[in-house]
């Protein structure tokens, strides 16, 4: 359990870049199913892409995600 906790210990910019490319994939996806007329689905996607936002952004302002 260890090994595997320090693989995410010290900042990686391909994970970071990986994480944020997800979080613009997910909007883009939650905008297009809102424009289709799938709102729930929609704004269900767009609210749980808003908290992982809020943790993406919180480890940045630690200077732990780059």
């Amino acid at each position: 359990m260890k090994k595997h906790v320090q693989n995410y210990a010290k900042p990686s910019d391909r994970l970071a870049w990986l994480g944020i490319g997800g979080s613009i994939s997910f909007l883009l996806i939650s905008v297009i199913l809102i424009y289709l007329d799938l709102r729930m689905l929609g704004w269900g996607l767009l609210c749980l892409n808003n908290v992982r936002l809020f943790i993406q952004f919180h480890d940045m302002a630690h200077f732990s995600y780059f």
